[in-house]
């Protein structure tokens, strides 16, 4: 939902919503839809797109009524429809059932999906099926390979822009300017996407891959430049290992640690 909340109480819908403004066709305040459990959002502030992970179901394989379970992390630049639950991934089709008599139908169609539910209140073809920006079952993904295999708890934001007046001694440097920094809850690492001119993906990378970071659950980047992360801890409730942490860049050599032990095991004591 995409609301501007006013001094006086109540909202405004802003321009450029899903739908039209007569609400003839669905509520007004829908920017996105066709998430299936989308969190850990984020908005870029130069480029205004928003991300986000959406967690997807668990089907291990492909079966009759559609294709395996998959997470995203989704970018839209403008309002849309992201499909479930009528597609998942790059726009992969679930078929029409029939719950009570079991039968599996057509396919829907990604261009045009139709919403039969007797609780539609709206349009029933609905607004064109976007594919997700990236996307990755349980097992090894062949389109983005760098995410590895697991569980999936997909968590997506902030975008970093380098700042060269910014005087901090900590803040992230230049080669992390236009990247998506992207986490998983449940594969305990970070990656950074780096995003061409057109704010495509061009690669993606680890970060820190020696660090095991302990379920990462939420992301910022501060004022100072520096990142701050929030460790949700091993298990679920109360976790002695949760914690919250700030990542500083130091360019140059790093400062040695000295570690020193002596035995005064000569002359008078």
């Amino acid at each position: 939902l995409r609301i501007r909340p006013t001094p006086e109480g109540g909202y405004e819908i802003p321009e450029g919503n899903l739908f039209p403004a007569d609400g003839s066709q669905g509520r007004l305040e829908i920017y996105v839809m066709g998430c299936r459990n989308p969190w850990r959002i984020s908005v870029d502030p130069v480029h205004g797109h928003l991300y986000w992970g959406d967690v997807g179901p668990d089907a291990q394989a492909e079966g009759p009524r559609g294709p395996r379970g998959y997470d995203e992390v989704n970018q839209a630049r403008k309002a849309g429809n992201f499909g479930w639950p009528y597609f998942v991934a790059n726009n992969q089709a679930y078929a029409w059932v029939n719950f009570v008599t079991k039968e599996v139908g057509a396919k829907f169609e990604a261009q045009a999906p139709v919403n039969n539910s007797p609780n539609n209140t709206g349009i029933k073809t609905l607004p064109p099926a976007q594919p997700a920006f990236i996307y990755y079952p349980y097992a090894n993904s062949s389109e983005f390979p760098e995410l590895g295999a697991g569980g999936r708890t997909a968590c997506a934001g902030p975008v970093y822009h380098f700042d060269p007046q910014l005087k901090s001694a900590g803040k992230f440097p230049a080669a992390y300017n236009n990247c998506l920094f992207i986490y998983e809850w449940t594969r305990h690492w970070i990656k950074v996407v780096h995003l061409d001119d057109q704010q495509n993906i061009a690669h993606i990378e680890p970060f820190l891959p020696q660090q095991r970071f302990v379920r990462p659950i939420d992301m910022a980047f501060g004022h100072d430049g520096s990142m701050y992360l929030i460790e949700y801890g091993e298990t679920w409730g109360l976790n002695a290992d949760a914690r919250i942490v700030r990542i500083d860049y130091i360019a140059g050599n790093r400062t040695p640690l000295v570690s020193a032990a002596a035995e005064n095991n000569i002359g008078k004591h």
